[in-house]
C-alpha cells in the first residue's frame, strides 16, 4: 500500500485541504485544517484547570503562517544555507520551513515541535512534497535536548509571548553549535525587540532584515533574523 503520510489518519479529524503555494520559484503542497475554530473550541471546553488549557497548546500547527512562509521562500532562494547540513527546526507547526530545507538541499533535517498534531502535520507536509517519510521529534523549549544541537536552526514566529523569551534563549544557547547560525522569522511584534535585547544580552549577534509578503490580500511585514554566537 502507498504510504500517504499520515493523511488518511489527519483529513477527517482536521477536514483537510491541499493547497498549492508558490514559494522562491518551488509550488509547495501544504496541507490545512478547515475546522480551526473547532479546534479551539475543543480546547477551551477542557476547562480552565486542564493542563493543555493552563499550558495554552494552541493549534497553530493548523494554518500557514506568513514567517513561515517567508523562511521557507528565504531557503529556497538561497539553498546554500542549509545545502550538506543537518538543520533542525524549532515549533515547526505545518513543519513548512523544514519541508522548504529538504528542498534545499539539508543533509538532514529535524523538525521538532512541543505537540504531536504539529508533528503529524509536518511529516504530512514533507511526504507530499519530497515523498518521503520525516524526521520529526517532540522538543518543549523549556527542557532542550543538547543531543539535537546543530549548526543550522531555523524557527518561523515562536518569539509570540514574552513568557517564552528566557526558555527560548536558554534553548538556543543549548541548540546552536558554536560558529552555527540560527534563521527566526517574526511579524514584526513591537515585543519582538525585547526578544533580540535579551539575545545580545545573552552573547548573541543578530541581524536583521525586513521582508514583504503578500498574502490573501494582506501585507505582511515580516523580520528575518540572522542570528549566531558570539561567545562559546
Amino acid at each position: 500500500m502507498t504510504n500517504d503520510f499520515g493523511w488518511s489518519d489527519l483529513a477527517g479529524r482536521f477536514r483537510l485541504t491541499v493547497e498549492e503555494r508558490e514559494v522562491a520559484g518551488q509550488r509547495l503542497r501544504v496541507p490545512l485544517a478547515g475546522n480551526v475554530e473547532e479546534l479551539l473550541d475543543e480546547l477551551i471546553a477542557k476547562g480552565p484547570d486542564h493542563e493543555d488549557v493552563k499550558d495554552e497548546r494552541i493549534p497553530y500547527f493548523a494554518e500557514c503562517w506568513p514567517s513561515s512562509l517567508v523562511l521557507a521562500e528565504h531557503l529556497l532562494a538561497n539553498p546554500a544555507l542549509v545545502a550538506g547540513q543537518q538543520v533542525l527546526e524549532l515549533g515547526c507547526g505545518l513543519g513548512l520551513a523544514g519541508t522548504a530545507a529538504g528542498i534545499a538541499g539539508a543533509s538532514q533535517v529535524l523538525m521538532t515541535d512541543y505537540l504531536d498534531d504539529a508533528l503529524a502535520m509536518a511529516r504530512l507536509t514533507w511526504g507530499l512534497n519530497l515523498g518521503t517519510g520525516a524526521s520529526v521529534a517532540h522538543l518543549d523549549w523549556r527542557e532542550p535536548d543538547p543531543a539535537m544541537a546543530t549548526k543550522v536552526i531555523i524557527a518561523a514566529d515562536v518569539a509570540y509571548e514574552a513568557r517564552h523569551f528566557q526558555p527560548l534563549v536558554a534553548a538556543f544557547t543549548q541548540l546552536l553549535l558554536p560558529g552555527g547560525t540560527l534563521w527566526l522569522t517574526e511579524p514584526s511584534r513591537h515585543i519582538a525587540k525585547e526578544f533580540i535585547s535579551l539575545l545580545n544580552q545573552h552573547g548573541f549577534d543578530c541581524q536583521t532584515s525586513l521582508h514583504w509578503l503578500e498574502d490573501r490580500g494582506i501585507r505582511h511585514r515580516i523580520q528575518l533574523h540572522r542570528i549566531s554566537r558570539t561567545i562559546g
